[in-house]
């Protein structure tokens, strides 16, 4: 059979004065009947500008593309506790805490990703969680 993964993740924040904490947190559990390798990935961060609502009031698709030409402001090589062989029903959580300037406007990105550049999961978020400004 094919190795399978569930994968889930989480971004929660920490905010202070005049900076915050986000904790982005990623769970993998194998789903499959064997046992399967996680090879060692990537967690990667954006933050961009909130993409302003078109005139018309449509709304802006927000995706994966609006990063494919920045670099990450940071990037991390995962290690051991998620990247190793889970037998079946086997699971892992690991969280990555990253250091943040207040900004109004703005939103990040983290992204967990395959050696290979796919990425496996991301979760979107308001940076600081502070709605719009």
């Amino acid at each position: 059979m094919r190795e399978r993964f569930d994968l889930s993740s989480e971004v929660t924040w920490t905010r202070f004065e005049n900076s915050c904490i986000g904790n982005f947190a990623v769970s993998i559990k194998n789903i499959g009947s064997e046992e399967a390798d996680v090879p060692p990935a990537f967690v990667k961060v954006w933050v961009i500008p909130r993409p302003e609502p078109t005139s018309t009031r449509e709304p802006v698709f927000i995706n994966l593309d609006l990063v494919k030409n920045i670099e990450p402001i940071q990037q991390i090589t995962v290690g051991g506790t998620l990247v190793h062989t889970y037998r079946p029903d086997a699971s892992s959580y690991e969280s990555f805490l990253f250091t943040f300037e207040k900004e109004a406007n703005q939103q990040a990105l983290f992204v967990f990703e395959s050696p290979t550049g796919v990425p496996v999961t991301w979760v979107w978020s308001y940076l600081c969680d502070q709605s719009v400004e």
